[in-house]
């Protein structure tokens, strides 16, 4: 008897990285492939390379040419393809504070209570739980910027690139999240955020880019939202970031995109990962329906086996067939807490499914419920 189900197909999209950050993503049903298909035929009639380079790319023939290339300013500096993500192998120090956020984020603590605020605070209480920053970056942007004495905060608005709105609002985020973990340390007044609302005005800016810097602020603003118990703001926040994330590709594995380096594919699974677990978090607490279902994600689980191997680097093991990656045992140690958190999301996910569906369709088989209390027993 013939199968029900249809041969199995593959997704074939298209994943551009512009820089080291920055990428696009473009489904297979948007018919990128289909113009690729056509465009490599044509190159083949009129010889190598003659249309590659008269013919717009496909993603630019779907969506639009998008935005201008970046200049110099909005991208990071050369990454090496290094298998350890422990090493400093991006630049954040051609950034400054941006004057035009001090009403609304307040201006950088001194040197001393923002290093207190910084290691005995944040990373060591909520980076574990939401890894979405490179930790030696962090400090030598923080190094840079209290290095110059705090002269950056009076910099004229005009010289103030994207880059260094993201990073202001990174720093302010983390300071003000460990000064509520520390209401011993003295956060000056004029360093504290004073209002939530501050944010709104800052969603459009940092969801025009899809790169990671952009999506490390929306998520450090969402972080902090979550510890102030603003959660419906939050989750608005939250679907900016999903959105940013489908555009940049995030839900696919980044070996997808041959050209990121070991430590852009690491960086990008555990901002992914750090959404989905918020994510799963507010479709719970407030009863919302799911942003991304975890069938339309084929990135691998923190802490566990790299399952993909990069495009056309496939790992071969003793007797010739292709492998998993391993990766590197200190990032899965350190992805270890985060791991937990997103197969607790994965359950809650599961949940929601079972009881928020509309009234008109929902239809709960007991053996789901059954399922659902075993798994989450097992755990």
């Amino acid at each position: 008897m013939a199968s029900e189900f249809v041969p199995e197909t593959s997704e074939i999209g298209s994943l551009t990285a512009h820089s080291n950050e920055d990428s696009q993503f473009v489904g297979s049903l948007s018919g990128v492939y289909f113009i690729q298909t056509v465009k490599r035929a044509f190159d083949g009639l009129d010889g190598p390379g003659s249309s590659e380079s008269q013919l717009p790319t496909a993603e630019e023939m779907l969506v639009g040419a998008g935005t201008p290339p970046r200049d110099k300013r909005h991208r990071t500096s050369s990454v090496r393809d290094t298998a350890s993500s422990s090493e400093v192998v991006e630049s954040a120090a051609e950034w400054t504070y941006d004057p035009s956020l001090t009403a609304s984020l307040g201006n950088l603590p001194p040197p001393d209570v923002a290093k207190g605020l910084m290691m005995m605070m944040y990373f060591k209480v909520w980076h574990p739980l939401f890894p979405f920053l490179h930790g030696p970056t962090f400090l030598q942007a923080m190094e840079k910027v209290y290095s110059s004495g705090n002269e950056a905060q009076h910099t004229p608005e005009s010289c103030i690139d994207h880059r260094s709105t993201c990073w202001t609002i990174i720093f302010q985020c983390v300071f003000n999240l460990g000064s509520l973990l520390a209401p011993d340390v003295d956060l000056p007044s004029e360093s504290k955020i004073p209002a939530p609302t501050g944010f709104k005005s800052l969603l459009g800016t940092l969801s025009s880019r899809h790169d990671i810097v952009s999506l490390q602020a929306l998520l450090a603003i969402q972080v902090y939202l979550v510890v102030t118990m603003s959660h419906r703001q939050a989750s608005t926040v939250g679907g900016c970031i999903l959105r940013s994330m489908l555009h940049a590709g995030l839900h696919r594995c980044p070996f997808r995109c041959k050209q990121l380096s070991a430590h852009d594919r690491q960086l990008r699974k555990r901002v992914f990962w750090c959404a989905y677990a918020i994510g799963r978090y507010h479709s719970q607490a407030l009863g919302l329906p799911l942003g991304i279902h975890d069938s339309d994600i084929n990135v691998c689980l923190p802490a566990a086996r790299e399952m993909h191997s990069p495009r056309g680097q496939t790992t071969q093991s003793a007797n010739g067939s292709s492998a998993p990656q391993h990766g590197n045992k200190e990032d899965r140690d350190k992805e270890s807490v985060l791991a937990s958190y997103v197969d607790s999301g994965t359950l809650t996910g599961r949940e929601v499914e079972l009881s928020h569906k509309s009234i008109l369709v929902r239809s709960v088989r007991r053996s789901s419920v059954l399922f659902l209390v075993t798994d989450v027993h097992k755990r």
